[in-house]
């Protein structure tokens, strides 16, 4: 009974224009990995931008340098490199693991690491070792995302394609200081929303409720331009747009003393992280349709269909 409350709790704010539909295990798991595949990167990269990601500073300081080696993918995305990529962020989770203990988080008077067992006093100095490591392999992997900008900017070059490359990529930068600066926005305003979730005199709860929708005003505005765009249209599920439609079209009251509209705060979080969701889409698959058609560079000579394809690769909203 608890499950089936919270289950309808949680969808109490979707209005679906069709029944639902029920997948069989089959069509459920071909459907996950469709979506899956939908933002997998091209394999030449060999897992390499699973793990690093392309940095402005990166790009033009390729476009600057006198380099000419135009190293091979294979060169570029060793196995060995994929490893150590692997390595490293399983040592980034155990860091974590490391602080927690080190904070008393755990009430354990030991701990493992490495096959080694340790007294949880001694937790400090471990994640000291290990945050050392982090620092170094991170400043390897540093040296070699400039390698790597570098030689797809040669690959392009040397085809003839040096213009497009820094158009696109350009581009591509200036969409993610964007989109990153609306996911800043959001965050602080989850931060600002904590109060609601906190015991307040009335006074202290109205006063920041004022600031709370003083932030919020821009946000939906910004929703409401994601949804008529066309560039995101294909970003968003039908759902999703009659949530944001919703919240949108409407002025909420989250407060009148002495209670919280919870029904109406639901509605917000739930658009808040909808909206977030849709800018993570649209950034990561932007990303992953320049990397596949930097790859058109790396596995022979230039397939111009790439170009025109890149932007319509994208899976279509359900």
């Amino acid at each position: 009974e608890l499950q089936e409350y919270f289950t309808a709790r949680i969808f109490s704010q979707f209005e679906y224009p069709e029944g639902a539909r029920n997948f069989s295990l089959e069509e459920f798991r071909e459907e996950y990995l469709k979506n899956l595949k939908a933002y997998e990167n091209h394999p030449i990269y060999n897992s390499y931008f699973d793990y690093r990601t392309i940095i402005k500073e990166d790009m033009e300081s390729a476009v600057q340098s006198e380099s000419s080696e135009t190293l091979l993918p294979s060169e570029l995305f060793p196995d060995k490199i994929a490893e150590d990529l692997v390595f490293y962020n399983s040592l980034r989770n155990d860091y974590l693991n490391l602080e927690n203990i080190s904070k008393g988080a755990f009430n354990i008077k030991n701990f493992d690491f490495n096959g080694i067992k340790y007294d949880v006093t001694k937790a400090t100095g471990v994640l000291r070792d290990v945050e050392q490591q982090l620092n170094e392999m991170e400043n390897m992997f540093r040296g070699h995302d400039k390698k790597v900008m570098n030689a797809l900017y040669l690959h392009a070059v040397k085809q003839e394609y040096s213009d497009e490359w820094k158009k696109k990529f350009r581009e591509f930068f200036v969409l993610e200081e964007k989109i990153n600066s609306d996911l800043t926005e959001y965050q602080e305003f989850l931060s600002a929303a904590t109060f609601m979730h906190e015991t307040h005199p009335f006074e202290i709860i109205h006063r920041k409720m004022a600031k709370l929708k003083e932030m919020e005003a821009p946000i939906k505005q910004k929703m409401i331009d994601v949804l008529h765009s066309d560039a995101y249209r294909k970003f968003i599920l039908t759902d999703e747009r009659m949530l944001l439609e919703k919240f949108t079209g409407c002025e909420w009251t989250y407060f009148i003393e002495p209670d919280y509209y919870d029904e109406y705060v639901t509605l917000m979080y739930q658009s808040m992280n909808t909206y977030a969701q849709i800018l993570v889409r649209k950034i990561s698959m932007e990303r992953k349709q320049l990397l596949d058609w930097q790859a058109s560079f790396l596995t022979g000579p230039l397939n111009h269909a790439v170009s025109e394809e890149w932007r319509t690769t994208i899976p279509a909203s359900s």
